[in-house]
């Protein structure tokens, strides 16, 4: 019998692939301002190629501040400037520009005691720079610094203490470096701690008498008084035109960003052995890649808050009680975007208003903050306590078709009580 015989034939077969330039693009998209910086900071280095120019802020004018933002008694005070800045502009006065972004990278990594947490050698392993070079950074920081900052433990923070009292002609008991390196559950039993490193008793208490007074374990409670963070940057800024029409401008996190012209000397030469050269060439074009897709954020990003903003115009001018409902699809339609592209732009950027005041992008949709605003000014000048029914018949007539159960769930967003409770 003949074996059977087998037949191939080729069918047309239809997929959806998603490139890598689009996954990058769409993962730069929702970055926050804070989180993008990151990234950039990263890139920068991971990339020698790539290089960056601090760009100037942008300049725009402000209206007059609209009735009702006046800072209210009661109200806390404006954000200081963190200790953190006050440390990055003292330190980079003794660093070369080349290494300045190195003490802010220390800086950004300190947790709210002061302390690192890892090896400066560590640090420089993730940074792919010299130890050397690290290390010097630390010490222009710590020189300039409350004593014990930027310590890696509070072990180490504490005989940085030390040692600035030593250099200030304070005699410090030689005995607290050997306690120092002992187990912090020993230390709280003089008695066990004397007969541990062969000391008497008194002498561990007067030690760590001393260590009490002189020192703390964290070298950001050094000051009397906690300094509030300083409010971020906003990444866009609302103005208004020549013409009277509103514009957003962003604050070009990527305008600095460009591709040394050094590699591209070289990338232009064939002064390189080949595998030296293609190395350059694949920084350069990775360099070119990242450009080119913080750019298309921006402009992206541009385009999704210009059409909001413009189309909220009322509520930029006047605030919440002129908001006009908004979507995100909707708005996504308009512009011919994909909805996922629309919501991405909007996550986490905020916006500074014309009037100075910092909104979040997000703000700016929506369907029911002006019902919202308008129900909250009835409650707040209510003296007879009006039912949820009663509230939706004046919403009515304020132009807001309000159910009495829409009114009573905006009621609980607002965290306002019930009639017979006000």
């Amino acid at each position: 019998m003949d074996a059977p015989s087998l037949t191939f034939e080729a069918l047309p077969r239809h997929a959806m692939h998603v490139l890598p330039r689009q996954v990058i693009f769409a993962s730069l998209l929702e970055l926050s301002g804070a989180e993008l910086h990151d990234a950039i900071e990263r890139e920068l280095a991971q990339n020698p190629a790539l290089v960056k120019d601090t760009p100037d802020p942008p300049i725009v004018p402000l209206i007059p501040a609209r009735s009702g933002l006046a800072t209210a008694p009661g109200d806390p005070p404006a954000a200081q400037e963190p200790p953190t800045a006050a440390l990055l502009s003292d330190t980079a006065a003794s660093l070369p520009s080349d290494d300045r972004w190195l003490a802010a990278y220390l800086l950004a990594d300190l947790d709210e005691r002061g302390l690192l947490g890892r090896s400066v050698e560590a640090i420089a392993a993730q940074l792919q720079v010299p130890p050397a070079r690290m290390a010097r950074v630390l010490t222009a920081l710590r020189a300039v610094g409350p004593p014990g900052i930027a310590a890696t433990d509070i072990r180490e923070c504490l005989q940085l203490q030390l040692t600035a009292l030593g250099d200030r002609g304070i005699a410090v008991p030689p005995l607290l470096s050997t306690l120092l390196t002992q187990p912090w559950e020993l230390l709280i039993r003089p008695t066990c701690c004397a007969a541990e490193i062969g000391a008497s008793r008194a002498a561990v208490e007067q030690a760590l008498d001393f260590l009490r007074r002189h020192c703390q374990p964290y070298a950001l409670q050094l000051s009397s008084r906690p300094v509030p963070a300083a409010a971020p940057a906003p990444d866009l800024v609302v103005f208004r035109g020549p013409g009277g029409e509103l514009d957003v401008v962003a604050t070009d996190q990527e305008s600095g960003l460009r591709i040394d012209e050094h590699y591209l000397e070289v990338a232009d030469s064939d002064q390189l052995p080949r595998a030296q050269a293609a190395q350059v060439h694949e920084h350069i074009c990775r360099a070119r890649a990242f450009i080119a897709h913080l750019q298309q954020r921006t402009g992206t990003v541009m385009t999704v808050a210009r059409a909001a903003v413009r189309h909220q115009a009322a509520f930029v001018y006047d605030g919440p009680r002129a908001h006009t409902p908004l979507t995100r699809s909707e708005l996504a339609a308009a512009l011919g975007l994909a909805e996922s592209t629309v919501s991405r732009a909007v996550s986490g950027k905020s916006l500074r208003l014309p009037d100075g005041q910092v909104v979040a992008l997000a703000a700016l949709f929506g369907t029911a903050v002006g019902a919202r605003e308008a129900l909250r000014e009835l409650l707040h000048g209510d003296p007879p306590a009006r039912s949820d029914s009663e509230l939706a018949v004046l919403l009515s007539a304020a132009g807001y078709q309000l159910a009495r159960r829409t009114v009573t769930k905006y009621r609980r967003q607002i965290g306002a009580a019930p009639c017979r409770r006000r």
